[in-house]
């Protein structure tokens, strides 16, 4: 269907909605999907319009707001009278003073630091490229409303919540107030479906009206509803549990691995009738791993079932521990507790049944078995995978796969995408209409080029022939980012010399050439146009180029952040410089100190450490260290926490080149700037289509403003 044709068919439903002709309005809404799933914002609009069609008139506000008045009205007509001569004055007493009371470990609720309130700015942002071409942010949790067979919730690992009430045949953004989007697990209340917690990097947020508004409440990662009493919640990380009576309002810590055995936590399952008695997989060092049954609430613990670790799993018993235990399931049976558990690719047994992808020969089929693993039967092929040749592309792709406990043959399977069926797994068919795409690491060319490259998803290994390739997909544009042209994968990351012409990407650091141990790097010196393979020494794992001199590179054995982000002790031992692109390398002396970064000496952009130098000020940096914006006017010798940022979920900052006092930010809540080198901000997330989370952002030469989002790529202007 032509361009022509979808605007016509945009056009008549926004005067269908205008009508209120809702039905019509969906049925014109679903042609458009049909042809372009990335259409404008049809996704949002279809679940709008879902939403408005399921509104009976007996929940319209109005009616209520006006039978209330009415109500009131008549009982203060029959009442008033009656009341006359009732009122008499109290003389008011101090209260009796309350004895004062030591209460155990309690946690008040995490504080955020504050957003700024959104100051009417005259910017929106105008989409340039849907992103079509690739791939969808990889589900990471998946729920479905205990009341209601429509209403779906899929957790991203990048992206943040997205919400279906139509069955996933559309999704919108359902983030707003989530100060963290990499999400680990959503759970309902059953009492109350509009209850909804979400756990993610940054802790355990809440909900109340299904996921419009989330509101942070306490730490964790994973949330235990108390089935008898749902304002009981126990939420935990791998470490630690947490106690609330009060629906979150209020937490008290009752267990940590610090303290001791049964170590680290791998799956839990409360009791469906003791809201004391929890269960655990678990296992550390010096605690033998198995299922732990505690009565008190996690306080204490004793050993259920011990794990017998097979030959070949004794330094790596944690893994075969996940391989086994990564999910608990407890049920009444007979008067009985019946415990059952599973690994990570399998679901929990479901009318006598367990869930997974078939295992031979790695083909993308969904089969299911008897939990003994007897009674195997290949069913449909879920759109959303593709073959895997190999374990390692197997486990890559682990699913989230969700039956319905309204109908058994509707299920779900969740990865980089969402595929349904509702035969019981035979056909299937696409339901990921408006989730996010997969993180997006957008950079802007430097020195003389108007050029713009991104790199979506992760940096991933294989190993081919007796050596590691490092693969990264790269994209560029020239006109702007209206359009783009994939380049190349091979190699990682993207290291740019001053003038942006010439740059480098990692591959590997060890490849047998016959004859001795190498490494290699590709280089463009074409502004990315075209690469060569350039051999290099074989212990490299980072590459950095001097911000003021061409063709001047350094060397790391590691990443120079390892110091500080994962071993404090880490000495350097590889140190290795390049003044001529690369083609040769002398061995240094490790500096005496890992700087979190380089300020003026070397610029190194690292996805988990974004850094961007002042153009005004060589010395001046900003760095961000897992969400939290560090300031630097030494390059780097010294650094602080940037007590004005906009939030603690930094993504990506960028200077404007021509005004250094314009500052823009990427977080996962919004965009934001800064007219005064960072003192006060102002939100600018108009036009990003209810997907607030800015994966990067980045500002090119002639000032024009770019951000990277989990629906494409957008520009700045003016309204």
């Amino acid at each position: 269907m032509a361009e022509h044709d979808l605007e016509a068919l945009y056009r008549e439903a926004e005067s269908a909605l205008k009508a209120r002709d809702y039905d019509r309005a969906a049925e014109l809404l679903k042609q458009i999907l049909l042809e372009d799933h990335e259409y404008k914002d049809v996704s949002r609009l279809l679940a709008e319009t879902v939403k408005l069609r399921r509104r009976r008139w007996y929940n319209h506000p109005f009616l209520w707001s006006a039978l209330g008045l009415v109500t009131l009205i008549v009982l203060g007509f029959f009442i008033t009278p009656r009341l006359h001569g009732f009122y008499r004055t109290v003389e008011a007493t101090p209260a009796a003073s309350l004895p004062t009371m030591i209460l155990p470990t309690e946690m008040g609720i995490p504080t955020e630091t504050a957003i700024p309130s959104p100051t009417p700015i005259p910017l929106s942002w105008k989409r340039l490229w849907l992103g079509q071409e690739l791939p969808r942010d990889r589900v990471t949790a998946f729920a479905i409303d205990p009341k209601d067979p429509d209403v779906l919730y899929a957790g991203m690992e990048n992206a943040g919540i997205y919400k279906s009430i139509d069955g996933g045949l559309s999704w919108y953004p359902s983030h707003r107030g989530l100060t963290n989007t990499q999400v680990a697990s959503i759970s309902i209340d059953l009492q109350n479906p509009g209850i909804v917690y979400v756990g993610t990097k940054a802790g355990i947020f809440k909900s109340h009206d299904g996921g419009e508004i989330w509101t942070a409440i306490g730490e964790g990662t994973h949330v235990l509803i108390d089935p008898m009493n749902t304002s009981h919640l126990y939420t935990r990380d791998a470490d630690n549990i947490y106690e609330s009576t009060d629906g979150g309002k209020t937490w008290k810590a009752v267990y940590s691995s610090q303290a001791g055995c049964p170590g680290r936590i791998f799956a839990w399952a409360i009791h469906p009738s003791d809201d004391k008695t929890l269960f655990i997989s678990a296992g550390e060092a010096e605690c033998q791993p198995g299922i732990y049954e505690s009565d008190d609430g996690g306080r204490t613990w004793v050993l259920l079932q011990k794990l017998e670790i097979p030959p070949g799993y004794e330094w790596g018993w944690a893994s075969y521990l996940v391989e086994e235990m990564s999910w608990l399931l407890v049920r009444q049976e007979n008067g009985n507790i019946v415990l059952e558990y599973g690994p990570l690719w399998e679901t929990p047994p479901l009318a006598g049944f367990v869930y997974y992808r078939c295992w031979e020969p790695f083909l993308p089929f969904l089969c299911r078995s008897k939990p003994d693993g007897q009674q195997e039967e290949r069913l449909g092929k879920p759109d959303i995978w593709g073959d895997a040749f190999t374990w390692e592309d197997y486990v890559a792709e682990v699913p989230v796969i969700t039956i319905s406990p309204h109908d058994p043959n509707t299920i779900y399977v969740a990865g980089k995408g969402i595929a349904l069926s509702r035969d019981g797994g035979t056909t299937w068919g696409q339901a990921s209409n408006g989730l996010g795409n997969t993180i997006l690491d957008l950079v802007a060319g430097q020195g003389n080029e108007r050029t713009l490259f991104l790199l979506p998803g992760n940096c991933k290994g294989e190993f081919t022939a007796g050596k590691h390739d490092l693969m990264h997909s790269l994209y560029l544009s020239t006109n702007g980012g209206t359009a783009w042209d994939f380049v190349t994968e091979m190699g990682c990351y993207l290291i740019m010399d001053v003038y942006g012409s010439t740059m480098y990407r990692l591959s590997t650091n060890y490849w047998w050439t016959g004859e001795t141990w190498m490494g290699w790097m590709w280089r463009s010196q074409d502004g990315g146009r075209s690469w060569r393979k350039i051999l290099i020494p074989p212990v490299i794992e980072t590459i950095v180029a001097h911000n003021s001199q061409t063709g001047h590179l350094y060397a790391f054995g590691k990443d120079p952040f390892y110091q500080t982000s994962v071993n404090p002790d880490f000495q350097e031992k590889y140190y290795y410089e390049s003044n001529d692109y690369g083609d040769t390398w002398k061995k240094l002396d490790p500096p005496a100190g890992i700087k979190t970064c380089y300020g003026s000496t070397l610029q190194f952009i690292d996805k988990y450490r974004p850094m961007m130098i002042d153009p005004s000020d060589g010395d001046h940096v900003f760095v961000i260290d897992d969400g939290i914006m560090l300031e630097s006017h030494d390059s780097c010798d010294t650094t602080e926490i940037f007590a004005t940022a906009p939030n603690t979920s930094m993504n990506s900052v960028a200077f404007n080149p021509n005004n250094s006092d314009t500052i823009y930010a990427g977080t996962d809540s919004g965009a934001y700037v800064s007219f005064d080198g960072g003192k006060t901000w102002s939100e600018i997330s108009d036009g990003l289509l209810g997907a607030t989370v800015v994966y990067s952002i980045v500002v090119d030469k002639d000032s024009n403003v770019y951000a990277a989002t989990p629906y494409g790529v957008f520009k700045l202007g003016g309204k």
